[in-house]
């Protein structure tokens, strides 16, 4: 979003839901194997909106926001942007349609990349 400019259709995103496939769960952090990673600070960090949880629905992930995502009001570059987060498989990469949410809309359809099942 740190490059969209608002427009009356999307201006803000919630949450994003992916299908997503099986997921390889790895030594992230302390604590042992985890299912998914997020990069908060280093170098080449710029997001600012943090993730607050996701959830596993089958083969989808749903990530939902800890505030709405919002596109630049004015110009690109003014937008905002969530922590990188990952998520890994062993399968190989394939195109698939994601769904971004927002509030009292229904879900939007967007072009993604996940692994294949």
């Amino acid at each position: 979003m740190t490059e969209a400019v608002s427009s009356w259709t999307v201006p803000c995103v919630t949450d994003l839901t992916v299908d997503f496939g099986p997921v390889a769960q790895l030594p992230y952090g302390p604590g042992g194997s985890q299912d998914i990673f997020v990069i908060t600070s280093g170098t080449g960090v710029t997001g600012t909106v943090k993730l607050y949880e996701a959830q596993k629905r089958g083969n989808a992930i749903l990530f939902t926001f800890n505030q709405p995502v919002c596109a630049g009001s004015t110009a690109p570059g003014t937008g905002l942007s969530t922590f990188f987060v990952g998520v890994a498989s062993n399968g190989a990469p394939r195109a698939v349609t994601a769904k971004v949410g927002w509030p009292g809309l229904e879900g939007l359809s967007v072009g993604a990349r996940a692994p294949a099942n």
